[in-house]
């Protein structure tokens, strides 16, 4: 889950991320995690939920999503890989990005928002 275009307008902050009861915490120095179903039925929907975790602790992301499976044929057979690939965007929206079989690259740098009138309180 890629969590840099929240946490990129919202400085400070930092995430809760949980998925099928395993919990993450998400901050920019990380923005990219990967959150794991466990042994369970991986096709089956899991609740992902992701919450603010600073002063105002509210829930952005409460929804039940299911693990894609792609498989790849290799010399020894088959080899299938489970995932999802997903990011909170700016206003707090779950996007699901689809699964190809790779996740997300961490993040090295998260951007900074550009200090402007129209966002200065």
């Amino acid at each position: 889950m890629d969590a840099s275009p929240w946490l990129a307008v919202h400085p400070g902050e930092s995430l809760e991320a949980c998925f099928a009861e395993r919990c993450q915490e998400v901050r920019a120095e990380q923005a990219v995690v990967q959150l794991t179903q466990g042994n369970t039925d991986l096709g089956r929907p899991e609740l992902l939920t992701v919450s603010m975790t600073g002063a105002d602790p509210r829930q952005l992301v409460n929804e039940r999503v299911a693990l894609n499976q792609v498989i790849e044929p290799s010399a020894c057979g088959d080899v299938d890989y489970w995932g999802l690939n997903a990011r909170i965007a700016a206003d707090g929206r779950l996007d699901i990005l689809g699964w190809s079989g790779y996740n997300f690259r961490a993040a090295r740098t998260v951007p900074v928002p550009s200090v402007t009138r129209s966002n200065i309180r």
